[in-house]
């Protein structure tokens, strides 16, 4: 038990195969794996979507819609990248025309 009284368990430390005492049974937060500046809310660019970082309290983070967001299973996307999935999915089934691609006059 904790000084607080939280319940204490143990559990692995993130990014390792160790354990701590944790107030979460499953996984420890681990300070260690923060990347400097990274917060939830913060900016992250197009290249890092999908990408994952840990904030100073060890939490998980995902690269989504251009802002670093806590990681709770969601799909990172951007509406860009899923406008330039849905157009290469058009491409394999229909016509580049079907697709919204504009042909210039010599071809």
């Amino acid at each position: 038990m904790f000084a607080d009284g939280a319940t204490a368990y143990c559990a692995r430390l993130a990014g390792t195969d160790g354990t701590v005492w944790s107030r979460d049974a499953n996984l420890a937060p681990n300070p260690a794996l923060a990347e400097a500046g990274v917060a939830a809310g913060q900016p992250c660019h197009g290249y890092q979507t999908g990408a994952f970082a840990y904030d100073a309290s060890g939490t998980q983070l995902v690269c989504s819609e251009y802002t670093w967001q806590v990681n709770a299973g969601q799909r990172p996307h951007t509406e860009w990248g899923d406008g330039q999935r849905e157009f290469a999915e058009c491409l394999e089934t229909r016509p580049a025309d079907d697709c919204g691609v504009e042909r210039s006059p010599q071809g």
